[in-house]
């Protein structure tokens, strides 16, 4: 989940990523990327749209599926780079997650815990 959500990051002013860029880009096939995608569209951190059909048929492919960061989204991701503090005051690494921010990325078919993608 962090390599999508990192990857959005990037540049959180294109509405125009597809799943296949993501894949590569993330090296996550596509699945798993498939799952990520969907449940950020579910928490409201990342839109999706179909690509127009002209622009499509301009050449010659498929219409895609184009994913871009929401306002929430994006500034979600920030903090999950950013420390948090514990409860002694000190300062936990970029990785650890809030309780909130946990919460938000945990899957309903793993019984409350937070998922794989985001360790």
């Amino acid at each position: 989940m962090r390599r999508v959500l990192g990857a959005l990051l990037r540049d959180p002013t294109r509405d125009d990523r597809y799943a296949l860029e993501l894949c590569r880009e993330t090296q996550l096939d596509s699945g798993c990327r498939a799952g990520v995608l969907f449940r950020l569209e579910q928490q409201g951190w990342v839109e999706s749209r179909w690509e127009d059909g002209r622009e499509a048929n301009g050449h010659a492919r498929p219409r895609r599926r184009l994913y871009r960061l929401t306002g929430s989204g994006e500034r979600a991701t920030r903090r999950l780079w950013q420390p948090v503090p514990d409860q002694s005051g000190g300062r936990l690494p970029a990785r650890s997650l809030s309780p909130g921010l946990a919460q938000l990325l945990v899957e309903p078919h793993h019984r409350g815990r937070v998922a794989p993608l985001v360790q």
